[in-house]
């Protein structure tokens, strides 16, 4: 599973998994943003029907959010 930041320095969260997925295609994901969810950056994770977790995020919501992607990619 990835964990990856909408917005990194260098490759974007979007262009890390473009790169995975052409060996994994099938692997979960799960965004994380401390952006709001009408921003541009995460556009892209809402319209894929990706999930996404908002900073700041309580451990608890971590987890869940993880179990959710998980659960989803089966």
């Amino acid at each position: 599973m990835l964990l990856l930041d909408v917005v990194m320095p260098g490759l974007s969260g979007r262009g890390a998994l473009d790169r995975i997925r052409q060996t994994r295609p099938d692997i979960p994901v799960l965004f994380s943003s401390g952006y709001s969810e009408n921003v541009v950056h995460t556009n892209f994770v809402i319209k894929q029907g990706l999930q996404l977790i908002q900073k700041p995020y309580r451990i608890e919501d971590l987890l869940q959010s993880v179990r959710t992607a998980l659960d989803a990619a089966v």
